[in-house]
């Protein structure tokens, strides 16, 4: 039959040897949020005569407060906050020299149903790499 005692070692305790590592340096875990590659050209496109473009870059702060956007039900906001968030998404999504097109984007968009509106965001969240493979929206 086995013996339940463990026996001891007489063999001499192995001294760890001094080794030397680099320091690490520490990972910012927000930059995983990072979209695109800074520099990338922004996409040209057009609806209903506007012609813009589409940003494929977004920093990680900038993810951070388009996702915040699109977290908002838009069932609790009133018309206005609905325009207002869209016009603060769209701020985030159209370079700067576009953004003198967002009140004729929101004029184009609030003829369509809310179905139609949808869809159109989710096509420009798409062309800016904002969706992953299943076409989810991301940081949600």
């Amino acid at each position: 039959m086995p013996s339940n005692k463990t026996k001891k070692s007489t063999a001499p305790a192995v001294e760890p040897e001094a080794i030397e590592t680099e320091p690490v340096e520490r990972i910012d875990l927000a930059s995983i949020l990072e979209v695109g590659t800074p520099g990338t050209e922004p996409v040209p496109v057009t609806i209903k005569g506007v012609d813009f473009s589409i940003n494929r870059y977004f920093s990680p702060d900038t993810v951070w407060a388009w996702s915040d956007l699109q977290r908002a039900d838009p069932s609790e906001l009133t018309p206005s906050e609905v325009a207002e968030g869209n016009r603060a998404v769209l701020k985030i999504l159209l370079p700067e020299e576009d953004h003198d097109k967002i009140e004729e984007l929101l004029a184009i968009l609030d003829t369509r149903s809310i179905a139609e509106s949808r869809r159109i965001f989710l096509y420009i969240n798409n062309l800016a790499g904002l969706v992953d493979r299943q076409g989810n929206a991301l940081a949600l």
